[in-house]
C-alpha cells in the first residue's frame, strides 16, 4: 500500500541526506499525490507530517506545479457539517 511505501521512504529519508538534506515536505506532498489522488490537512498532517498544507501547495505552484483546489464538505467530531480543501494534481474536479 501507498503507506506502507511511504513509510519505507520517510525512515530511509531520515538515515541518509538527498542533495545534503532531507527529504523536505514538498517532496513527500509531491510523492504521494502521484500515487494518491487528493489530500486534505489533516491527511497531510496524520501521514506526512505536514502541518501547513496550504504553505506547502503555494510553493508547489510558485516552481510550476499545477495543483487545484476544492471545498469538499466533512463532517467534524460534534457531528457538524464543515468544508475544507482538498488538493490534487492537474485539472480541477
Amino acid at each position: 500500500t501507498y503507506l506502507m511505501k511511504h513509510l519505507a521512504r520517510l525512515a530511509e529519508s531520515f538515515t541518509r541526506t538527498v542533495g545534503g538534506s532531507q527529504m523536505s515536505q514538498e517532496t513527500r506532498l509531491l510523492d504521494y499525490l502521484a500515487e494518491t489522488p487528493t489530500i486534505t490537512s489533516i491527511e497531510a498532517l496524520n501521514q506526512l507530517g505536514i502541518f501547513r498544507l496550504a504553505s506547502r501547495v503555494s510553493n508547489l505552484k510558485k516552481q510550476g506545479h499545477k495543483i487545484t483546489s476544492r471545498m469538499v464538505p466533512v463532517t467534524n467530531r460534534y457531528g457538524e457539517k464543515c468544508y475544507v480543501s482538498e488538493y490534487s494534481m492537474g485539472a480541477t474536479q
